[in-house]
């Protein structure tokens, strides 16, 4: 029989691998796309396993009940060691694919020409006009359907947003909010990072970080302010003051994040500021 709290283990040791080969061999920085992708990865795809690993364990965990809803499916230890082997080698199959490509992509480098370096200039300003468009179109869609979402997980809950004759998970819309991070990200940089582009943009996406909070989500804007972090620190680099403020944040946000995940699934009329308090863990330690 399998053992799921080694198979825990074993993700949690080919992650910190996958790290640590990809900052040595690359000589990458912590703090880069490659690693914020596999810490992402781990995250969504290994997340419930690592709480494992550490003898933590909900009421509602994968394996307690109905896989998802109506699903009809109940996993069992044998079902969820499988899946965690397939996550494992997933994992480490990518990174293996990804040292190999980045190791022959580097011999394929060029030096840079002369009329690269004043062609930057004029990049630029294409990416602004492209995220000036893009923005005024695609925003107050985006605005506009984070609004909806909320009315209908405030009434019937987060999963009416994806089961059930509310979701609001297809459509052209949705295929078109793929565009909404993108645009930001033409705007500051085409922008040269402005303070005035600066204000417009992160004003934009922390309204839209906002609602997509309130509707219950804990994925789509966190990805992308992580990436927009990165942005930022590629541009004007931190001092270590500015990631201790950064690393506090984070706390308090794993401690919303968590009770976000608690209230969700339930209509936010009948939530109130005692289902909050509890759902925080701060009531057991009280």
């Amino acid at each position: 029989k399998t053992n799921t709290h080694l198979l825990s283990w074993l993700g949690i040791i080919i992650y910190f691998y996958c790290i640590y080969s990809w900052c040595t061999v690359k000589n990458e920085s912590l703090f880069c796309p490659y690693v914020i992708f596999i810490t992402f990865f781990m995250l969504f795809n290994y997340g419930q396993c690592i709480m494992w690993a550490f003898g933590i364990h909900s009421p509602s965990e994968i394996g307690s009940g109905e896989l998802y809803y109506r699903s009809g499916i109940y996993p069992t230890q044998e079902d969820i060691a499988n899946a965690q082997w397939f996550t494992c080698l997933c994992l480490l199959a990518f990174h293996i694919g990804a040292l190999l490509v980045r190791h022959k992509s580097a011999k394929l480098d060029m030096d840079v020409k002369p009329d690269k370096i004043e062609n930057d200039d004029s990049i630029k300003r294409v990416m602004f006009l492209v995220g000036c468009i893009l923005s005024c179109i695609v925003v107050p869609v985006a605005i506009y359907i984070r609004i909806k979402e909320l009315g209908i997980a405030r009434q019937f809950g987060y999963k009416a947003l994806y089961y059930g004759d509310y979701s609001t998970q297809s459509g052209y819309l949705q295929i078109l909010m793929f565009l909404f991070f993108p645009s930001l990200i033409c705007l500051l940089i085409g922008g040269d990072y402005s303070k005035r582009i600066k204000n417009i943009a992160y004003s934009i996406f922390g309204i839209y970080a906002l609602l997509t909070l309130l509707t219950g989500d804990r994925g789509g804007w966190l990805y992308s302010l992580v990436v927009l972090m990165w942005i930022n620190y590629y541009n004007h680099k931190w001092k270590f003051s500015k990631f201790l403020l950064y690393i506090v944040l984070g706390i308090v946000g794993i401690n919303i994040l968590s009770t976000i995940t608690a209230i969700r699934d339930t209509s936010l009329v009948n939530v109130d500021l005692g289902t909050v308090f509890k759902s925080t863990g701060f009531s057991s330690s009280a």
